[in-house]
């Protein structure tokens, strides 16, 4: 089981946003996720211009995506009326115990629930995938031997002099 976090960005545009709920479902290379709901409450809203992050916990191994479907349905099931909404994009990512981030991207651009069509739901191919090893923190060492290099700059006129351009006998 791992963990997946998912941005979603809601594109900077009038009347970009919506209250309605959203479903994803992750599909990779050794199967696909369930249907998840990425907020619980109508009062929490995808807003023009931001990104909202969640957190799957404990999600069966997927291997590499290779597309995210996402749907658009109404809070109010007795209506077929759904307020449009401008998916930007999705972003998922990955991190696995040796420090390896996963990162894939999958562009949208399109509205989700406009009036023409009542197109609700999108299948989104990856356009963009990234693995990353990631390295360790600094270490304490490391950062004391930058101290040191800094005392022993020279000070002139209360401005800090490299090491080369200070006088002799300083």
């Amino acid at each position: 089981m791992v963990d997946y976090t998912i941005d979603i960005v809601t594109g900077n545009m009038p009347y970009a946003d919506t209250y309605e709920q959203v479903h994803i479902v992750l599909i990779g290379t050794k199967g696909q996720s369930e249907e998840m709901a990425l907020r619980k409450a109508c009062s929490d809203g995808f807003i023009q211009g931001q990104t909202d992050r969640f957190t799957l916990r404990d999600v069966p191994d997927l291997g590499k995506l290779n597309q995210v479907q996402i749907t658009l349905t109404p809070f109010d099931f007795t209506t077929s009326y759904v307020k449009a909404w401008f998916l930007e994009q999705v972003r998922v990512v990955h991190t696995t115990q040796d420090n390896t981030l996963f990162t894939w991207t999958c562009r949208c651009s399109k509205w989700l629930g406009t009036e023409s069509g009542q197109q609700l739901s999108y299948m989104l191919p990856v356009s963009a995938y990234r693995a990353v090893k990631q390295s360790k923190r600094l270490s304490s060492r490391a950062i004391d031997i930058e101290m040191k290099k800094k005392s022993k700059q020279g000070n002139y006129d209360g401005h800090m002099l490299p090491l080369a351009a200070q006088r002799k006998g300083n």
